[in-house]
């Protein structure tokens, strides 16, 4: 009936246009091209063009998309935002050198979290993302040895980008391997590991001296003498002290990362029972090397460490993704905070999607209660009222909290004419600070 009224193409989307434009924006919990289904039941009753939009973020996916002939044309939004020069890469068969979505929304709660009047987008992966007359990748005509100390989102961008303007840069990170906290949150968030394959892949074939298990110590950067220090070494976890917390079936946020990058002393391993100390030997030695978010979410589905009831103690971005992860593989999980607002350095569109997900996945939350002691069948907390109970828990995990270190860019001082503290060892910003200073510095040096 459109068609013959005139309709000339079907723009094929869904859901509703409400403050958060939900389904219309969303995250990774919908699957690849989500609305081609609908495209496709259209496309088989007109004979006019029918496009699809939704979550297509490569061009692999577009492709298959046009031969299944489920669309005649695939539409994108986000993905130009996190990379403007996308189409001229798949053109050109430049498919590593796209960097993709990453589905953080932070494209809209940045409209949100700014004077309305700044009108003001960005992307938490593209720093040149409504910045672009200010962050250009000109060929600088001062060439300089800069030193970016840190593997993770940080000082990989800051490298890539200074490399692509013609500095000669050393990338030092005291892992074996690349990533930093971003490794870990792509555990638990997949589409973040794009990102991750992306910057990797980037600085593996720039000219950047890479020094991966390189501790970056006042003498070891000396004697690179560098004109340009850029410290990223990331946020210290600040853990609260707890009665209990020394109990065996307690972690740390600081110690299951430790785990996952092979860092965790037999002393420490010595109070664990004898399941969980063979479970890190799974993530041990040679397996460091091999060690991909994506393995690790495989592994975990197979055997993790901790029982079938978790309390986490915190409910910053990092506590209430783990929640959704344990909970994802079976685990009753219970999250357990003194705040009374979860994941207070997001967004409202997209704290309110993690809301959604923790009720789907019937994850129990206290906020604003006072935890008083960890005990050996659970936590014991006390609400706001004065009501005092026990969270039932055989692991409980204490989150911590991300807080500024900047220990390193202290010792750093008068080692070169100039040295940039830059992402979360100045303060928890997540992936869009470390990435927009990055880019910030980098385009000004």
């Amino acid at each position: 009936m459109l068609v013959e009224a005139g309709v000339d193409a079907f723009h094929v989307s869904g859901g509703g246009i409400d403050t958060y434009v939900s389904q219309v924006v969303c995250g990774d919990e919908f699957q690849t091209g989500y609305n081609t289904a609908g495209a496709e039941a259209i496309k088989r009753v007109v004979d006019v063009p029918v496009m699809v939009v939704g979550r297509v973020h490569d061009p692999h996916t577009a492709e298959r998309i046009l031969a299944d002939q489920q669309a005649d044309l695939v539409v994108f939004g986000r993905p130009f935002l996190a990379d403007e020069d996308w189409p001229n890469k798949a053109r050109e068969g430049r498919f590593d050198d796209i960097r993709r979505c990453i589905s953080c929304e932070t494209c809209i709660d940045a409209l949100y979290l700014r004077p309305p009047a700044l009108n003001e987008m960005n992307c938490a992966v593209n720093a040149r993302t409504g910045r672009e007359l200010t962050n250009q990748l000109t060929p600088t005509e001062h060439p300089k040895k800069v030193v970016a100390i840190g593997g993770g989102p940080g000082g990989m961008e800051a490298a890539r980008v200074a490399a692509i303007r013609g500095h000669e840069v050393v990338l030092v990170e005291k892992n074996r391997r690349l990533g930093g906290a971003l490794f870990f949150a792509s555990v638990v968030h997949s589409d973040n590991e794009h990102f991750l394959e992306f910057l990797t892949k980037q600085v593996q074939s720039l000219p950047i001296d890479l020094r991966l298990g390189t501790e970056a110590t006042a003498d070891v950067v000396r004697a690179a003498e560098p004109d340009v220090v850029i410290v990223a070494t990331g946020a210290q976890i600040a853990t609260p002290p707890i009665a209990g917390d020394d109990l065996p079936h307690v972690f740390t946020g600081t110690q299951m990362r430790a785990m996952l990058a092979d860092e965790v002393s037999p002393a420490a391993t010595a109070r664990l029972p004898w399941w969980q100390r063979a479970g890190l030997r799974l993530f041990g030695g040679a397996a460091q090397r091999h060690l991909t978010p994506g393995r690790v979410r495989a592994l975990s589905r197979k055997y993790l460490p901790l029982g079938n009831s978790v309390a986490i103690i915190g409910a910053d971005l990092a506590a209430v993704e783990v929640a959704e992860f344990l909970a994802s593989l079976g685990r009753k999980v219970s999250i357990l905070t003194d705040q009374a607002r979860l994941a207070p350095e997001i967004g409202p569109k997209r704290r309110t999607e993690h809301m959604d997900h923790l009720d789907d996945y019937k994850v129990v939350v206290n906020s604003h209660v006072r935890i008083d002691e960890i005990q050996k069948d659970g936590v014991r907390i006390t609400s706001s009222s004065g009501h005092s109970s026990v969270v039932e828990a055989e692991s409980v995990i204490i989150a911590g909290e991300p807080v500024a270190n900047e220990s390193v860019f202290e010792s750093m001082q008068g080692i070169a004419p100039e040295v940039y503290a830059i992402g979360d060892c100045t303060g928890l910003g997540l992936i869009r600070k470390a990435t927009a200073d990055a880019m910030e510095v980098a385009c000004t040096i």
